[in-house]
């Protein structure tokens, strides 16, 4: 018995309409091997599949990923389609269609994930049913491509990084949301990726190696990386904060991870450098390799996942760094109730505490736990830990 394997759009209608390019209608077709087809018309088109399973694959770069911890499911964008797939299975489960205008750049699960928030490259803001594709409301857009999608208890930040703008949305109506308030990123120069404690502080990375706090409320930048003793000097692509150590994760192009502070302990400050091998080997002699991607484990938080720009990922025991942040939370904390809560108050406190500095007792490397170094033919641009 015959069965349809794959099927693709040979034109792109959106385009032909728009006069980008000129119309196929496609007249002839000719197989040139197993992997690769010819179609011809007004123009010629050659397609090609190097693929082990051609329903996984797909004619438009994937751009963002979001998963689903109560269903098990992995959400893929496709030009403006969504594609839901059963993370036990790798089966396709569904598709859903023209959920925004634009093609997506970014998406994440909504709190309690039935919700999917879908940002645009012409700076739409989208929220639809997870289940059905649905959509629930439309967001105030940006003028530029969104970036990144962030959901807190009653509201949504929404960055763009052309545009240089954190957007504060309201969440509480269902039906409509309005822009509480928005931060001005300008100050930071381009900035790449935001995290945040799912408090009142945001926690922003930038294309210049600066790391820089927001305040939620306020709307305000409360301090950055210039005056800390160490710091990066490339490209911070991601940042994570920690849920029970007092730490925030940053890494960068040079393949350093750095760890910051937050109170109880000194407030947005570095804390720890690790320098990482990932060339390989066989690459001995090629440099530094970039980290574009971290994880951290969970519920533990004492191993760092890294993707990096050449399709390795590695894992590192960063349990000496967790642990020596929560023993310094705890006497901190064990002072403060001991009638010294002025001097932590203050911060006073920290007079009597070794101040970390670019010593081999705060930079040093880290070897891997392990570490594969073709995970992927091209860079590890999202990891997800679950």
């Amino acid at each position: 018995r015959l069965a349809c394997i794959q099927n693709f759009h040979a034109a792109d209608r959106r385009a032909e309409e728009a006069g980008e390019i000129e119309r196929l209608d496609s007249r002839a077709l000719c197989p040139l091997g197993r992997d690769r087809v010819v179609i011809s018309g007004r123009r010629i088109v050659v397609f090609d599949r190097d693929a082990s399973d051609p329903k996984l694959t797909a004619d438009w770069p994937i751009n963002a990923i979001a998963f689903s911890h109560r269903l098990l499911e992995i959400v893929t964008p496709i030009k403006n389609d969504l594609y839901v797939w059963d993370a036990l299975t790798g089966q396709r489960l569904a598709i859903h269609d023209n959920v925004i205008e634009g093609n997506i750049t970014t998406l994440t699960f909504g709190l309690g994930e039935r919700r999917l928030f879908v940002g645009s490259d012409d700076g739409s803001l989208n929220c639809i049913n997870a289940a059905c594709g649905a959509l629930l409301k439309k967001l105030t857009p940006h003028t530029c491509e969104v970036t990144q999608i962030v959901c807190l208890p009653g509201k949504v930040l929404s960055l763009s990084s052309p545009e240089k703008i954190i957007n504060i949305h309201d969440d509480t109506d269902p039906k409509k949301a309005v822009i509480l308030k928005t931060i001005n990123v300008s100050a930071a120069g381009v900035m790449l990726r935001m995290a945040t404690d799912q408090g009142e502080m945001i926690v922003g990375t930038s294309e210049e190696g600066d790391v820089t706090w927001y305040n939620l409320d306020f709307a305000k930048q409360v301090s950055d990386t210039s005056q800390c003793k160490v710091k990066h000097s490339q490209a911070i692509s991601c940042c994570k904060y920690f849920r029970d150590a007092p730490l925030i994760v940053t890494a960068d192009a040079e393949g350093s991870a750095m760890f910051w502070s937050v109170p109880p302990l000194r407030m947005n400050d570095f804390f720890n450098k690790i320098l990482l091998n990932l060339s390989g080997s066989e690459d001995d002699n090629v440099g530094t390799v970039g980290i574009t991607s971290i994880g951290i484990s969970w519920p533990d938080e004492n191993k760092l996942f890294v993707g990096s720009e050449r399709g390795g990922l590695a894992c590192i025991d960063i349990s000496s760094v967790v642990e020596s942040a929560k023993r310094q939370q705890s006497e901190i904390l064990l002072r403060k109730e001991s009638g010294e809560a002025a001097e932590v108050i203050s911060g006073r406190i920290f007079d009597s505490m070794p101040r970390p500095n670019d010593s081999p007792d705060y930079v040093f490397e880290m070897a891997n736990l392990w570490f594969v170094e073709k995970a992927h033919k091209g860079s590890v641009d999202s990891m997800i830990s679950c």
